[in-house]
């Protein structure tokens, strides 16, 4: 049965593990929940793929850490620099753009998109 499910970090992952080549990271694989393999293998037909900026300052290490334990109370991060956020945000939608380019998905914008490509796999 195919999957439709939210992967909401895969591109602000690339981005961040792969800058060089974000795209290329996805294809071939790389340390991570989804890649394209793994997305073919599991029957993963599509899902949401969101822009994530995080904060320019903070230790996602340490935040990451915290959050796996039982219980967390972490404070909010500093306020976005604009300039940083529309940066991040245009990379990110380019290496949709490149995933889209290099075949390895299909970019949908409506219902119709989304049932078209799965029909075709």
């Amino acid at each position: 049965m195919p999957a439709f499910d939210g992967h909401n970090d895969v591109l602000s992952r690339l981005h961040a593990m792969h800058p060089d080549d974000p795209a290329t990271a996805f294809i071939k694989g790389y340390d991570a929940a989804i890649d394209l393999e793994k997305a073919r293998s599991g029957g993963f037909a599509g899902g949401f793929f969101a822009i994530y900026v995080p904060p320019m300052e903070v230790d996602t290490e340490a935040r990451r850490a915290a959050m796996e334990q039982s219980g967390y109370d972490l404070p909010l991060p500093p306020e976005l620099d604009r300039g940083h956020a529309e940066n991040v945000t245009l990379e990110q939608a380019a290496i949709l753009q490149d995933l889209e380019t290099a075949g390895a998905l299909r970019i949908c914008s409506s219902v119709a998109d989304i049932r078209s490509a799965m029909d075709d796999g």
